[in-house]
């Protein structure tokens, strides 16, 4: 059986100062799961994408377990059907910073991939798996360069989604003439939660003349917009500002023991 094109861990979208879960209101671990989840799911299904010419257009959602929630340090992953499958979450998963969840998200969404395929197409979602790896974890996206009304200079948002908190922020660029190295960086926004968010955000960038630019960087679900962030020149220097309209939640975290070892496992 073919690989999916995409696998996300639900919900994939939600309000960024609320706890995440599969029924609105989520528990803590899920919380946490959900979130450092988000920037491993991206990556893997990017990689999936590119073998779009060999592959369905189809997707798996897997969703974290409410009442499946156990003490021991094991992830169990269950892939009943074509399209969607269970993960059984550890409460330990509170006992690890959020880099090492998303390595363990990474690992169920993995599991997940070779549960669907029947384990037929170990070397593709391998390269998928390596592909995360590779980028320590981090989804980045640009978008286009725009020049400014005079063409002397260009700006682009650039995003980010690491597992620190399951949402991404965005910073500006810009760059002199047609020169491929970027010469003023901006501070960070916070921006959505998913790649077409990043997409919505971007397209709202904006020259008001040849020393200003400016984008919005919460670009939500349903035409839901929030923050600014602008940078512009004067006497000769460049400075940023940003407004952050949004509050990101930060998932639990207890280090008062040693972080356990978490395996995950089928079901």
């Amino acid at each position: 059986m073919p690989a999916p094109r995409e696998i996300h861990v639900y919900p994939h979208t939600g309000l960024p100062d609320r706890l995440q879960g599969t029924e609105g209101t989520g528990t803590p671990v899920e919380d946490a799961f959900v979130r450092a989840a988000r920037c491993a799911s991206l990556l893997y299904s990017e990689a999936l994408g590119s073998l779009r010419s060999i592959v369905p257009r189809r997707s798996i959602r897997l969703m974290p377990g409410v009442k499946e929630v156990t003490e021991l340090p094991v992830i169990t992953v269950d892939v009943p059907g074509r399209d969607f499958g269970h993960v059984h979450l550890t409460t330990a998963l509170l006992q690890v910073p959020p880099v090492e969840r998303s390595r363990l998200a990474l690992q169920v969404i993995h599991l997940a991939a070779q549960q669907a395929t029947g384990r037929g197409s170990r070397a593709t979602l391998q390269r998928c798996y390596d592909h995360a790896i590779d980028n320590d974890l981090v989804f980045r996206w640009n978008g286009s360069w725009s020049a400014s009304p005079d063409r002397s200079r260009a700006a682009r948002p650039t995003y980010r989604l690491d597992p620190a908190d399951g949402w991404g922020r965005v910073a500006l660029e810009i760059r002199d003439g047609d020169g491929d190295t970027p010469t003023v960086t901006s501070g960070e926004a916070v921006a959505f939660c998913t790649l077409e968010g990043f997409r919505r955000s971007a397209q709202t960038m904006r020259w008001s003349g040849p020393d200003s630019v400016e984008v919005v960087p919460y670009a939500g679900l349903v035409g839901q917009q929030a923050g600014r962030l602008i940078v512009r020149r004067e006497s000769g220097a460049w400075s940023s500002a940003v407004t952050d309209d949004v509050h990101v939640r930060v998932p639990d975290l207890d280090l008062t023991s040693r972080p356990p070892v978490i395996d995950v496992v089928d079901a």
